[in-house]
């Protein structure tokens, strides 16, 4: 009779174990059912985020991977956007803080979901507020938004590189105007990536629209470069 209830109660505790991670990977797919992205962004090559060997994806990452790819991140925004202020102070912080190690994180330490959505949150905040709603943010908010999920749960490789994926110099038509830049400014609603030409010059002042975007000019307004740098700071 002891040993039935001394069973009993192990096998109590293991079928509520079993059934607690059972709900906790459940919750976790929840922000799992994006990645991993299907394409790479170029900046990941060119700042060495991918290793060469075959992604495992589904293994867990750790918090020295995250810190790499956000570091890698920052430098990519402030390359290739510098026109409209690049990456921003926050974010110049932020790397900085993680390349001195004052984070207080373990490089070797697994990262868990509300870590890494914590780490990429003010990435997005910077990239919605240029007006980019490229993947991972084509819904136009946080991509974890409205979702439930297990912060405490170990995020894996997967997951990383899906909420880093965004690719802000990506377009369509490779004519040098990102899409998302052309959606902003040209959209007339749903459907693909309106197809500018780069080499007009609407306001007939000797500015084509190729120019205004390397210039971080506004192209409806035609603000010039000073004015919409002073405006993307105060943000």
């Amino acid at each position: 009779m002891r040993l039935y209830q001394q069973f009993s109660a192990r096998a109590l505790v293991r079928t509520v174990v079993f059934l607690s991670g059972l709900l906790a990977a459940f919750a976790a797919a929840q922000v799992r059912a994006q990645y991993p992205p299907s394409s790479y962004p170029s900046w990941w090559s060119a700042y060495g985020v991918l290793s060469g060997t075959t992604p495992a994806d589904y293994a867990a990452a750790n918090q020295g991977q995250a810190k790499n790819i956000a570091v890698s991140a920052v430098s990519e925004l402030n390359n290739d956007l510098p026109q409209f202020g690049g990456a921003g102070g926050t974010l110049d912080t932020l790397a900085a803080n993680l390349l001195s190690g004052t984070t207080n994180s373990t490089d070797y330490a697994v990262i868990n979901l509300g870590q890494l959505k914590n780490l990429a949150q003010p990435f997005y905040d910077r990239l919605l507020a240029l007006g980019y709603e490229g993947p991972p943010l084509t819904s136009g908010t946080y991509p974890w938004a409205g979702l439930t999920a297990n912060d405490y749960a170990v995020a894996n490789i997967g997951e990383v590189k899906n909420l880093f994926s965004f690719n802000v110099t990506y377009s369509s038509y490779g004519d040098g105007i990102p899409d998302w830049w052309a959606e902003k400014y040209f959209s007339t609603g749903s459907g693909p990536p309106p197809d500018v030409n780069p080499y007009s010059d609407p306001a007939s002042n000797g500015m084509t629209i190729l120019q205004l975007y390397q210039d971080g000019v506004n192209p409806q307004t035609q603000d010039s470069p000073a004015v919409q740098l002073e405006v993307n700071i105060i943000q």
